[in-house]
């Protein structure tokens, strides 16, 4: 396999070449005002040409792919509710790229795993979500504690952070607030890559330490239950 195997997928003319023109206009304006506010535009572009597929989504992001990429599949988990059997398909693909984030490598994902249409309603509940963070985080970021985002051991930290979130994300927990933690660490972490913000990637390791409590307390609750019966 040669180049960034994340960009083999099979040739949809008029959605590539939507894709690589379109953007100009549509994205190119936001690229200065939020990482956040590209990846929304993005989508929504992509999804205005109907079904999505991971393999697009991923092509779509490359411009700063691993965070991008990340930020988007965490949005619809940021909610109280776990979204029945998707987390366990999603979670795994998170931790991929966090683990070649960390590893300082292109994003990859396999054949298979690229050709996984997403569900509109789940594009369309990220795009919303997504549009409502970035209202809301707009007024929030600014470039601090850079040595957070800058360098080999920052996305190592970073990377890793992301993995783990991911398989806790991917639990298949029908329990509420265990998709909705592991997503915020995600977001947290993804967002500060993109805007250089080091306070949110310290809010991202916070936000991965409050999961693991709630995970562990979930365990030890279990086991002392099924102890009693």
């Amino acid at each position: 396999m040669t180049g960034n195997p994340l960009l083999v997928f099979s040739p949809i003319p008029r959605r590539q070449q939507d894709l690589k023109t379109k953007p100009q206009s549509n994205v190119g304006a936001t690229i200065e005002r939020s990482g956040l506010s590209e990846a929304v535009d993005r989508v929504r572009l992509l999804a205005s040409h109907g079904d999505v597929t991971l393999g697009q989504l991923a092509e779509a992001l490359d411009t700063r792919s691993h965070a991008l990429l990340c930020l988007v599949l965490a949005l619809p988990f940021v909610q109280p509710v776990p979204v029945a059997g998707l987390s366990s398909i999603i979670g795994p693909v998170i931790f991929l790229a966090g683990i070649f984030l960390a590893r300082g490598q292109p994003p990859w994902l396999p054949e298979k795993w690229r050709r996984l249409v997403l569900p509109t309603a789940v594009i369309q509940k990220a795009i919303a979500i997504g549009e409502k963070v970035d209202r809301i985080a707009h007024r929030w970021f600014r470039r601090r504690f850079e040595w957070c985002v800058e360098g080999r051991a920052a996305n190592i930290v970073a990377g890793m952070n992301i993995g783990v979130s991911a398989a806790l994300l991917a639990l298949p927990l029908p329990i509420p607030f265990t998709n909705t933690l592991p997503a915020l660490s995600i977001l947290f972490t993804a967002a500060g890559l993109l805007e250089r913000d080091g306070y949110w990637i310290i809010g991202g390791v916070a936000m991965l330490v409050a999961a693991s409590g709630y995970f562990a307390a979930l365990a030890t609750a279990g086991h002392a239950l099924a102890g009693w019966m």
